[in-house]
This record gives structure tokens, sequence and C-alpha cells, in this order.
């Protein structure tokens, strides 16, 4: 399709959702959305959570055996903070790694790169470890993190017990439960197909050993985010045609696949200053990302918004320049929406860093702005 400049109008809004970091040990990731590849198609898993019966959050269920960092501590830094161009990677911010494996020797009894003398964690006393500061409204140094929203109550409540056990690591500690076990995860009948551009809403519920409810974090993971992209609250959004095995777990616990049939379909339009934009500059233009001079690849989203467009449509990517941010009635070849809606690009990570993926809707009208032209 032809690339014209859109009419520009509407109003901005800014809903800070935010990538992941704090103060100088925020991250940003390269060209504001590293990865991606030189092909259309790339594969990539997306997953989000939500409740089976409640609210969201890190949840392995089971009860005190296995209860100790490995298993409820590091699961929350993974999601939240071990990201591409955060916590993790070859160089991550201020030498903190958060990834599986390496956390652990990174923070207990390690002085903090921001504040020396305060180590990020220090074992039985939560209000002298710099990360558990770090997790409040109002940190001494910095912001709150991760940025653009803070941890669930329940993740908060176990880093906090964690620690007041002496923050072992092999060890569990009494203070975690785990909650009920979960035996198994059910998904319930519902759509099976959905066209290109629309939502299908998905539930599922996580039973114990008697067959009961029960009320814990439940995981959804989609085997082809570019097919089919799934929020965290089981919404799904349909991305390009094809059939993609959809799945909820609870910890190890994982539901049967169910297969999902995306559909072609010209569905309507999106605007870019009206729909789209306010999404970019809500998600994207926040402190230690697409804003304030520092931005990676010179895309900042807190520009005037024919500068915006200009730099996103047709122009390519830092990382992968044989592949548009945006390519015109193009989803596939669209840098930029493949970081969100994929969860494990090629290269780097899934964007918005450091905090939940973007919600479907959010998705949708990025998408349907793309296959408008």
């Amino acid at each position: 399709m032809k690339r014209t400049a859109p009419m520009m109008g509407g109003v901005l809004l800014a809903t800070v959702i935010g990538c992941g970091g704090t103060g100088a040990e925020t991250a940003t990731d390269t060209d504001g959305t590293t990865a991606g590849t030189d092909t259309a198609a790339t594969a990539g898993t997306d997953a989000g959570t939500t409740a089976g019966t409640g609210s969201s959050g890190s949840d392995t269920g089971g009860d005190l055996q296995g209860c100790d960092y490995e298993a409820l501590i590091q699961p929350i830094f993974t999601s939240n903070c071990a990201l591409g161009g955060c916590h993790a990677g070859a160089n991550p911010q201020m030498g903190m790694s958060l990834e599986a494996g390496v956390s652990y020797a990174n923070i207990v009894g390690v002085d903090s790169g921001e504040s020396p003398g305060t180590p990020r964690i220090a074992a039985g006393d939560p209000a002298g470890s710099y990360l558990w500061q770090k997790l409040g409204p109002a940190p001494a140094v910095g912001s709150q993190m991760p940025l653009g929203g803070e941890l669930s109550a329940q993740d908060q409540a176990r880093i906090e017990a964690w620690i007041l056990a002496g923050a072992p690591e092999t060890e569990p500690f009494q203070e975690c439960d785990a909650g009920p076990g979960v035996a198994e995860v059910v998904i319930e009948e519902g759509p099976t197909s959905v066209q290109v551009g629309e939502l299908v809403e998905l539930t599922a519920t996580a039973l114990d050993g008697e067959g009961m409810p029960v009320d814990v974090a439940i995981t959804w993971t989609s085997a082809q985010g570019e097919v089919l992209f799934i929020d965290r609250d089981g919404t799904g959004l349909g991305v390009s045609p094809g059939s993609v095995a959809v799945t909820a777990a609870v910890g190890n616990v994982v539901s049967p696949a169910v297969m999902v049939e995306v559909v072609d379909f010209d569905p309507p339009a999106a605007a870019f200053a009206a729909d789209v934009l306010p999404i970019f500059t809500g998600v994207c233009a926040v402190p230690g990302c697409h804003v304030d001079g520092v931005e990676p690849g010179d895309m900042r989203f807190d520009r005037e918004p024919m500068e915006v467009w200009e730099r996103l449509v047709g122009n390519p990517a830092e990382e992968v320049p044989t592949m548009p941010r945006i390519s015109p009635d193009d989803p596939l070849s669209s840098y930029l929406l493949l970081k969100l809606v994929q969860t494990t690009p090629q290269v780097g990570g899934q964007m918005p860093l450091g905090t939940a993926p973007i919600e479907a809707e959010r998705a949708q009208a990025i998408l349907r702005w793309i296959l408008d032209g």
C-alpha cells in the first residue's frame, strides 16, 4: 500500500505502563523494540498471566516442599526484571543479572551500585535491603521497581518472607505458603476460532486433587504470538491466519492444548493519531525508555505526531535493517508489532520491558492501523 502520512488529530493520552528498571538500574532496549528477524514468520511463544478465580501474580501452587528461592522468588525476578535490556544478558544494568542460576549470587550480601554500603539483599533485614526498598512507592534513590507497575501484594509478601527467613538459597523457608496444591488446569469451552484483528476471550480453571477450584494465578501461552497473541488476562488477538496451540498453566501443571484457528479478515481501521499514538505515548514514552533524549535507536515517542509517524513507517529497525519498524499492510514484516506480540523474539526481549505484555485490546489498535496501510 501507498505510504501516506495520516491526518493528525485526537487527544494524546498518557497511561504509564512502562519498561523495567529503576533509576540508574533502569534499562533500555536497542531501537525500542529489539528483536525481530529478517523473515516475516518469526516464531515466538506468547504468554500472559491471569488469576484462575482472583488476582494475577506469580504462583506455583503446591505445599512447603519446593517452597524455596528457585521455586517462588526466582519466577518473580524472571517475569519482571530478567528481561532483555534490563537485568539480563551479557551486560545487565548495574552489573546485576537476575536471571535464573546467577541471580542469588548477584544480590544476597552484595552492595548496591546505586547505594554503596547497602546490600541489595540483607539476610533477615528487609528494611536494610536495597531491592526491597526499591519495591516501595518512594525509594530513597531512583524510582520504584519495576517501572510502570508495582509487584503484586503476593509477590512482595513472598520476597519479604524470604528475606526475613534469612534469604536461604536452597532451603524451604517456613514463612512461605505456596497455597493449596493444583492437580489440574482446564481451559473452559469457548470459541476455537477468531478473525484477524478481532479479540477472543479464553478462560481456565485450576483444580485441586478433589476437583475443587483453586484461587491461583494462571499463565496463558500461545505457541505462536505472531498468529494469536494472548495477554495476561487470557484475551487473544488474531494477528495472522493460521492454527495455534494455546495452553494454560499453574507452575508445572499445564492444561491440554486447545487449538485456535485464526482466519483471514479485513477488520475496521484504526487511526494513528487518535487510536495508536496514545498507546505508544503511554507504554513507551516513559523515563528510561523512548523519551528524555536517551532513547534507543533515536526512537522517541514524545515527539510531534507527524515526526513519530515518519520514524516508524517504512524506516528500518536499527538491529534488523532489512525489516521496517512498521510495514504498511504487512504485520508480519513490522518489527515493532512483532516485538509486542512475541514473548521470545530472536533478538532481545518482548516489549514493553519489565512489565506485563501489552493488553490485547491495545495491540489490536496497532494491528488494525498497520492492516489499513
